[in-house]
């Protein structure tokens, strides 16, 4: 897994290293790949075009098994883009472990720790986010989006925009301390304070 903070991720990079490649789109975001996608996963209208299109909710599996059928015929997807996507959804873990399935190697890109400290109006980040990333100790780390960020000690963060993760064979995320937001207040600062 290589990993790095960018201001605006220079995704016509990536369209050079997908170029021939058998490409998935995961959430459908990925309108810069358009041309070259053989295929797409979402429950909304893709951005762009591919020849297969698997509708459905990404956090539930039946939309995975069709994928998984349709890659036991035709084989693996050399590349898995999913960009803006885990951070919205309400488990990305499952979907990780799923892509890993599916894919030789992606790219992930969500927005940044401190795009989501950032105050807006009157909430810090995007609203409808349920995740803040980041590597931690080198490892893809999720972290729920709780009242606690509201605490001024998230003031004033600044950085880039986003978070670029290339994986290969293996995503590697990690929810903090196992998806138990416990067991008790001073826990729970101490795995956000990780963040700062």
């Amino acid at each position: 897994m290589t990993w790095k903070y960018s201001s605006d991720a220079d995704r016509s990079k990536y369209l050079d290293k997908i170029k021939g490649l058998k490409v998935i789109d995961i959430g459908g975001a990925t309108s810069f790949a358009d041309g070259h996608l053989n295929a797409i996963i979402d429950f909304n209208e893709p951005l762009a075009k591919a020849t297969n299109i698997f509708k459905g909710n990404i956090n539930l599996p039946e939309v995975w098994q069709e994928v998984s059928t349709h890659v036991k015929k035709n084989g693996l997807f050399d590349y898995a883009i999913c960009t803006h996507t885990i951070e919205d959804i309400s488990n990305p873990f499952f979907v990780c472990r799923e892509i890993e399935k599916i894919a030789k190697a992606g790219l992930i890109i969500v927005p940044s720790k401190y795009t989501e400290f950032h105050r807006w109006s009157h909430f810090r980040g995007f609203i409808h986010h349920r995740w803040i990333f980041d590597v931690i100790e080198g490892q893809f780390t999720g972290f729920p989006k709780i009242n606690y960020i509201e605490h001024p000690k998230f003031d004033n963060k600044n950085g880039e925009s986003e978070l670029v993760i290339e994986w290969e064979g293996k995503i590697n995320l990690n929810i903090i301390n196992n998806d138990f937001l416990g067991p008790d207040n001073a826990a729970v600062e101490s795995y956000y304070d990780k963040l700062l």
